[in-house]
């Protein structure tokens, strides 16, 4: 038998550990660190270098953002309605119905051995 092969990503139904989101992990720390100093922010040194002749500043940049995530939110507004909704539905409903959960009968179960 052919073991399946490793590529990094975790498998269907399992919880990402470390390393298996280390490409993501590894890049948020890159944006991080590239947002974090003046030097590397990629806005910042593109809006020094067309300061002179085009005139495109931070702001710009920020306005064109915001645009886009607004547009982004509009197409993709029925996946961001249902995700909200069931965040909220679980939240309300696990702490209402499910804020204690005692378990009846516990003795009646044997200590080894397969239950049906």
């Amino acid at each position: 038998m052919q073991q399946p092969a490793d590529d990094g990503d975790a498998q269907q139904g399992e919880l990402p550990t470390v390393r298996t989101a280390a490409r993501e992990l590894g890049l948020l720390i890159v944006v991080v660190l590239l947002l974090s100093c003046d030097e590397l922010n990629p806005v910042k040194v593109l809006c020094s270098y067309t300061s002179g002749f085009i005139g495109i500043s931070e702001v710009h940049f920020s306005i064109s953002a915001a645009i886009l995530l607004a547009a982004l939110g509009v197409n993709q507004r029925d996946h961001i309605l249902y995700t909200c909704a069931r965040t909220f539905f679980r939240c309300t409903f696990n702490n209402i119905f499910f804020s204690s959960v005692e378990i009846v009968g516990l003795e009646n179960l044997p200590k080894e051995g397969p239950v049906i």
